[in-house]
């Protein structure tokens, strides 16, 4: 059997992790719907910035930039997200933020060992992550590029705000557990390749 290149392994992993996000935001909409909107963030946004910060440290940064930037699209397209589509490129923003953070920082080389990089990459992820979106969808997109209702301006300020922070804590936290196990499938971790 052939070995596959690198360029065309980080194509498919770019692939399957933007089909596995799209998946996880149209299968876990309705079943944690009953945990209320929270809840459904928290679960939601968690899986997704696990399937981000997976494809960055498995494919690299590129497919990892690629697959932070067509999720939000594709979900606007099924009918995930909130309506506003001017909203769509600060998420799109925001997810390739947490990705860039990780894949700089797990591609430090310092003398701390790989699960520290990855537990400081997962505390910076979130901050960055967490920043832009609240920068770019709270204070700038919200205030002057829609003309929201206060009700759903304040609906939307709640998402895109502390929420984005556990989420892509809880997705970093999970990933500094799940990608040790993962390291003879993914070496794009250990290399300082894009």
């Amino acid at each position: 059997m052939r070995k596959l290149g690198k360029n065309t392994r980080a194509l498919a992993f770019a692939g399957v992790f933007c089909a596995l996000t799209v998946v996880i935001q149209l299968a876990t909409a309705p079943l944690a719907a009953p945990l209320g909107p929270l809840g459904q963030q928290l679960v939601t946004g968690s899986l997704v910035n696990l399937s981000l910060i997976l494809c960055c440290c498995l494919a690299g940064l590129l497919p990892g930039l690629g697959v932070g930037l067509v999720t939000p699209f594709v979900a606007a397209l099924c009918g995930i997200l909130p309506p506003f589509l001017v909203l769509l490129p600060f998420m799109a923003l925001g997810n390739m933020a947490i990705v860039a953070t990780w894949r700089t920082l797990i591609s430090i080389k310092t003398s701390r060992n790989a699960h520290v990089r990855r537990i400081i990459a997962a505390v910076c992820g979130a901050i960055v992550k967490t920043s832009v979106l609240y920068l770019g969808i709270v204070r700038l997109a919200l205030p002057y590029l829609t003309n929201a209702p206060p009700a759903q301006a304040a609906k939307i300020t709640a998402m895109f705000s502390l929420p984005q922070m556990f989420t892509a804590l809880i997705g970093g936290g999970v990933a500094c557990l799940v990608l040790p196990l993962l390291g003879k499938v993914g070496p794009a971790e250990h290399k300082n390749n894009s």
